[in-house]
């Protein structure tokens, strides 16, 4: 299976997640002060098990399971990042070997704790914000 397969397969859903987005902003579901995106962000390590149970589950069978309106964001972030290491690595142009569902899930869990969680973080408060939870005060 090549990369546009995995394309294939992962940006509907990243499309979805945008439109649901958009229609949560607009409905005022979804915060958009640092306070609330911080808050989001420390709880995703309280709900880091139970997304990857639902990504893995999605990953094997291609059903949504019953999940609360959070873990839905969660995994948003987990497939945006899937798409933009795809977009990323397309120059290589990758065959992948693995099955699908190994692959879909080695997208949505261990690359999303390996190098995704970090990207988002950048991508939503910058290298600084990186640096100021690694970096002891004071330096």
């Amino acid at each position: 299976m090549d990369l546009l397969h995995f394309k294939k397969i992962i940006n509907p859903v990243v499309m979805a997640g945008i439109n649901a987005t958009f229609t949560g902003l607009n409905r005022g579901e979804i915060g958009t002060s640092a306070r609330e995106s911080r808050l989001f962000i420390s709880r995703e390590r309280v709900c880091r098990k139970t997304t990857d149970l639902a990504a893995r589950h999605w990953a094997k069978t291609r059903e949504w399971p019953i999940i609360d309106k959070e873990i839905a964001r969660y995994l948003f972030f987990r497939f945006s990042s899937a798409s933009v290491f795809l977009d990323e690595i397309q120059p290589l142009r990758p065959d992948f070997n693995a099955e699908e569902p190994k692959v879909l899930s080695w997208l949505l869990v261990n690359y999303w704790r390996k190098w995704g969680h970090g990207n988002w973080l950048r991508q939503t408060f910058g290298e600084g914000f990186i640096l100021r939870r690694l970096l002891p005060p004071g330096r």
